[in-house]
């Protein structure tokens, strides 16, 4: 919505491609059980926040299973049992986390190859000894990197009993593997608040009152 006159939904926009992706999936398989579980989500109300809690995260790298964990979370705080009309709730998360997943990749298509681009430059820094970094829209340069952390243990005698307390300290060497996961929601989160930045530098010459919270503007 930062472009255009016209409101965006981009989580609506979504949901209705799935909605219309739904019955295609359900006459191509094979697999009449599939079939019927894929018809299930046509019948059933498909909430728009639960398109978002799938989706908002894809640009993070979002893996499937994860998306899978987040729709079965929603079908088991609706009904109590595993199976609905003798399906299992994860076999119905499974078709249409694929769903969405061919849905985010039809508007979509470099949403997947983002995080992976992210991830593939920041371990070509790391390789050259540097610290993962990128400059804003502002020209901050911003460095995002993760530590390895040195484990604790403490040995305590509490009233006469052995207590054992564990714990974590930082230190000054780079945690490759943690730094290349972080990179891609580090980025995203630096735009979200470059934008802001200049939001706010905007809106000063307005002489009004402005409330910030994340990426919201009240």
């Amino acid at each position: 919505n930062l472009i255009g006159s016209s409101f965006n939904d981009l989580y609506e926009d979504i949901r209705q491609q799935v909605l219309s992706r739904l019955p295609e999936l359900a006459t191509l398989e094979q697999d009449e059980r599939k079939a019927r579980q894929y018809r299930y989500w046509l019948e059933a109300a498909l909430p728009r926040k639960l398109v978002k809690d799938c989706v908002m995260p894809v640009i993070y790298g979002r893996k499937h299973q994860s998306m899978v964990e987040v729709i079965a979370t929603h079908l088991r705080n609706q009904f109590d049992d595993f199976l609905i009309d003798g399906d299992r709730i994860f076999d119905l998360a499974q078709r249409l986390a694929h769903a969405i997943s061919l849905s985010v990749k039809d508007l979509l298509p470099s949403a997947y190859d983002l995080p992976q681009w992210l991830r593939y430059m920041a371990q070509i820094q790391l390789n050259a000894g540097q610290k993962p970094h990128w400059l804003t829209p502002n020209g901050l340069r911003v460095e995002s990197f993760a530590t390895v952390h040195k484990k604790r243990q403490i040995k305590l005698n509490v009233c006469g009993r052995s207590v054992f307390v564990f714990g974590s300290e930082p230190t000054d060497e780079i945690d490759a593997t943690r730094s290349v996961k972080t990179v891609a929601p580090d980025y995203v989160h630096s735009l979200d608040a470059a934008f802001c930045q200049r939001f706010v530098d905007h809106w000063s010459s307005s002489k009004l009152p402005l409330v910030t919270v994340h990426d919201c503007f009240g």
